[in-house]
């Protein structure tokens, strides 16, 4: 696995800080993986953060924390 030290920018202002909004509207998004998409899909749940400095809503979905398909029922 390959680690970086990195900062996300707002997309609308260029700030650098953050908050988690909670609770978070239900959204939920599909990653298909294997050939044609062979393996079953895994489901991802966005994470909705807000910006400190300007309020815009930003999503991040996170790869690494989604469990295998088959983990899922």
């Amino acid at each position: 696995m390959l680690e970086a030290d990195f900062s996300i920018s707002c997309a609308q202002c260029g700030g650098q800080e953050f908050q988690e909004v909670f609770p978070v509207p239900a959204e939920t998004y599909c990653l298909y993986e294997g050939k044609g998409g062979s393996q079953p899909p895994r489901r991802l749940h966005a994470v909705v953060y807000a910006c400190l400095q300007c309020g815009h809503l930003e999503k991040f979905l996170d790869l690494e924390g989604a469990p295998p398909p088959e983990e899922e029922q």
